[in-house]
């Protein structure tokens, strides 16, 4: 049967002689894989209106409250003497 192209809002509003092809891979279990992130953090950039809350370090806590600790590399790209002293604490 061929594919109807147009949006439907509800599964109740799809007719009723629709047939979905089959799922193209079964269902496996999900295996937890180490993730390694690389986050980028710089001094330096073109200047961009934001409130005084949002600064490098605030985004990297919340970036690390979020998604973990773990594996977690950061490159720090023209930061200043001072910035690299505490990202090293």
């Amino acid at each position: 049967m061929k594919w109807i192209k147009r949006l439907f809002n509800h599964k109740e509003d799809l007719p009723k002689d629709v047939e979905f092809p089959p799922p193209l891979c079964k269902r496996r279990s999900i295996r937890k894989v180490a993730l390694k992130t690389y986050y980028r953090l710089s001094d330096h950039g073109y200047n961009k209106v934001k409130p005084d809350y949002i600064n490098n370090f605030a985004c990297l806590l919340n970036y690390a409250n979020e998604f973990g600790k773990d594996d977690l590399y950061i490159i720090a790209d023209n930061a200043s003497d001072e910035t690299y002293q505490r990202l090293c604490k």
